[in-house]
């Protein structure tokens, strides 16, 4: 989203954006009308009540991005287009994209965000320019922030809560409600870990019966918990200067002094195993269940 506000800031620096402009604060509030953006999280809320929603990019969605193209940039001289979960779009769907993808309009920018860049046709990679993004560290955004005039208790908790996302980070500071709920996810996480382990099987199922409904949530909620194995794994390593979530450094200490490498990296990767399973449509329990199983036991209170 910074690169497409960079095109269309009215007041660049260097290239890049004030974040002070009118066209700057459309973008970030998403409501710019020369940006059209497409997901797999907007597909299925548009697509709500009409059964299970699919687990991929439609070939309607792909349709929808090619008549977004050609249409002329009302407020600057660029049209972009941002497809999120690219990876995701079905090969039908991404077939329905070549010709636009082949030639586009000479004021369109289309972006294609792929987690997974092999899983998408060659005749599509082969027809792109790839670049590949990395996050930021928190440090960085923490200074940006402050910069920017942001306290920095807020600067620091919101650089931490960002995964190396600025764009995340600048709503954040500007809009509490953000950092919030992206807390709220962390303790919900956290609170899943320390429980035992005839509650995390519980809490497995109740959140793989509602996967269909709340797809974005529960992904937040688990990608957290990512987070939380990987900040004790880190701990355990001799790295606490790196952990994300510090708030929740009593329970992170307490894994990493209880148990070896080896397991909190197991217990790393079977969650993102699960996210795997269920981006492939593993039955949803199955993947959860799986998951929790992996974890080694919470330990007990000394």
């Amino acid at each position: 989203m910074r690169f497409a506000q960079a095109l269309l800031c009215e007041h660049p620096a260097n290239g890049d954006p004030c974040f002070d402009c009118p066209s700057c604060r459309r973008v970030q509030r998403e409501s710019h009308p020369d940006i059209s953006m497409f997901s797999l999280e907007r597909q299925n809320a548009q697509a709500s009540g009409r059964g299970n929603p699919p687990a991929s990019l439609t070939i309607e969605t792909a349709r929808a991005i090619s008549a977004q193209a050609p249409l002329r940039p009302m407020n600057g001289n660029w049209r972009i287009v941002i497809v999120d979960d690219a990876e995701r779009l079905q090969p039908d769907a991404q077939e329905a994209l070549l010709k636009t993808i082949e030639e586009p309009p000479s004021f369109l920018v289309m972006l294609l965000v792929a987690s997974d860049v092999e899983s998408m046709l060659p005749t599509v990679r082969s027809r792109c320019e790839h670049l590949e993004l990395a996050a930021v560290p928190a440090s960085e955004i923490e200074h940006f922030l402050v910069d920017r005039g942001a306290a920095v208790d807020v600067a620091s908790l919101t650089a931490s809560f960002s995964g190396g996302a600025p764009g995340w980070a600048i709503r954040a500071v500007e809009d509490s409600a953000l950092l919030e709920e992206r807390t709220s996810i962390v303790t919900q996480a956290a609170s899943w870990i320390g429980s035992t382990e005839f509650e995390r099987i519980a809490t497995a199922f109740s959140l793989s019966d509602g996967w269909q409904r709340q797809r974005g949530e529960t992904s937040a909620v688990l990608e957290a918990t990512a987070g939380l194995w990987r900040d004790s794994l880190l701990i355990r390593s001799g790295n606490s200067d790196r952990i994300v979530y510090r708030a929740q450094s009593d329970l992170t200490e307490r894994l990493a002094g209880s148990h070896d490498i080896s397991e909190l990296l197991n217990a790393l990767s079977a969650v993102w195993t699960c996210l795997d399973d269920l981006r492939i449509n593993v039955r949803p329990r199955l993947a959860f269940e799986s998951m929790v199983l992996s974890w080694p036991r919470m330990p007990a209170r000394s």
